[in-house]
């Protein structure tokens, strides 16, 4: 990787890693940015490295959150199922682009979807999976965890957006700072 992109995979896995341990409850920590770290990185990085990296980062805070006291409720075999999800997490990050701000709404548009398909994928791995589910009715279950998407799909979206919008502050300050070469010389 690129300098540049070794600096933006650091900054996505700060993102999830000082983020994520708001997805076990833990009210005085911001609001988790994993799924839009995976939008993000799927926009600005290429090959399979990062994914893989962020994948396995995901899951070391994961365990580390489990073995510092947090609920393992959600644990089952369908945990397997956030592989998928973050690999439609990074695939509407690399739809979405990083282009011009002009193009905003497009990535927006992306990260919804994405956050929708992850939401979809993960919830249907549990659902499929986690025996504490097995005698409820699938319609039942998506009710219940439907009055969670609009909060998925919202803090994914800000957290995408915001990230873009310093992508690009990063790259017109830079113009500003480069030094003018004199090309008379």
């Amino acid at each position: 990787m690129r300098n540049d992109k070794v600096g933006i995979w650091v900054a996505l896995a700060l993102l999830l890693v000082l983020t994520r341990f708001g997805h076990f409850g833990h009210s005085s920590q911001p609001l988790d940015a994993s799924w839009a770290v995976f939008l993000l990185g799927g926009a600005l990085l290429r090959g399979a490295a990062p994914l893989l990296g962020l994948c396995a980062l995901a899951g070391a805070v994961d365990v580390t959150a489990f073995a510092l006291g947090a609920s393992t409720t959600c644990m089952s075999a369908g945990y397997a199922f956030l592989l998928p999800a973050y690999a439609a997490l990074w695939w509407a990050g690399r739809v979405g682009g990083a282009g011009e701000l002009r193009t905003l709404p497009r990535i927006a548009v992306a990260a919804v979807l994405g956050a929708v398909a992850a939401f979809a994928i993960t919830n249907a791995g549990y659902f499929a999976l986690a025996p504490d589910l097995a005698a409820m009715p699938p319609g039942v279950f998506a009710l219940r965890v439907a009055l969670y998407l609009p909060s998925y799909v919202i803090a994914t979206l800000v957290y995408v957006l915001t990230g873009h919008l310093l992508v690009h502050a990063t790259a017109a300050l830079r113009q500003r700072v480069r030094p003018q070469h004199d090309d008379a010389g």
